[in-house]
């Protein structure tokens, strides 16, 4: 099955409607469509660090919400 498109980013938008405007997320290092993703609806990086995740070792980004204004 191939990716529904839009369907990323009215989901996004849903939750930062719920989260308010001091929405944030992790994102994986890498993975290119999520980093755009984020990037055009005004997410930016306020910190960067090495984690883990199921066990694999990757670095991560927290992304928040730019301020309007």
């Amino acid at each position: 099955m191939g990716r529904v498109k839009g369907l990323g980013r009215r989901l996004l938008r849903d939750a930062v409607t719920i989260a308010g405007p001091q929405a944030w997320t992790i994102t994986l290092s890498g993975n290119e469509v999520a980093l755009s993703l984020y990037r055009s609806e005004g997410f930016i990086v306020t910190r960067t660090f090495d984690s883990d995740n199921a066990g694999y070792p990757c670095t991560v980004s927290r992304r928040q919400r730019q301020a309007p204004g």
